[in-house]
């Protein structure tokens, strides 16, 4: 990532967080969207369930944003710390919320590489679940290419904290991301989704 370009995340997430403007939040979801989804369909092997984990993410993190700004300035590591979360809490609140999923199921296109990215996707799963749990959360992290500073962030832990764990385990991990470009009309959806949602919560 360039410094440019680095530094108009940043940009977008704080108009965003310390000025409550959802014209600069959509505009980050159209840049980081493609790594949240990638990441949530890593964890979740199921295309609509990882759509619908990545809009969950971004309106949580939309609501919750004062209390994350405070947490660090790089936006990518809070959006995924706070998909680590929806996607630990079984996507409950998700699967409830049937129009969010229909208009999902409904409206988008599924990657031409799906199926074996599902296939990878279910090997490296069963892969990490042969770790320790104290270290799943921060190895599916950095094989999205945090660092570990990142990572830290993105669980809101002490970097050192992070170092530790990961040596306890014998872990090593080098990021790769694997689920390739995603379909236009997917994202399209995807921010049609979570504009609704953005005005519900505004009502």
């Amino acid at each position: 990532m360039t410094e440019r370009k680095l530094r108009s995340d940043v940009s977008l997430w704080q108009q965003a967080a310390f000025h409550s403007d959802s014209r600069a939040y959509l505009a980050l979801f159209e840049r980081v969207a493609p790594r949240v989804i990638a990441y949530t369909f890593e964890r979740t092997s199921d295309w609509l369930q990882a759509q619908t984990a990545a809009v969950v993410t971004f309106v949580e993190t939309w609501r919750r944003r004062g209390q994350l700004a405070s947490s660090g300035p790089m936006p990518v590591p809070l959006i995924l710390g706070v998909a680590t979360e929806v996607i630990r809490a079984g996507l409950h609140r998700a699967k409830k919320n049937r129009p969010l999923v229909d208009a999902l199921a409904k409206g988008s296109n599924q990657p031409a590489n799906l199926e074996s990215a599902v296939t990878t996707a279910r090997e490296v799963g069963a892969a990490v679940d042969q770790l320790p749990a104290t270290v799943r959360d921060l190895v599916w992290l950095r094989l999205q290419g945090l660092n570990v500073q990142e990572t830290a962030d993105a669980l809101r832990m002490p970097a050192e904290k992070v170092r530790g764990l990961l040596a306890r385990g014998g872990v090593a991990v080098n990021g790769r991301p694997f689920l390739g470009s995603l379909p236009d009309a997917s994202i399209d959806v995807m921010r049609q989704a979570l504009e609704q949602e953005l005005s519900v919560g505004r009502r």
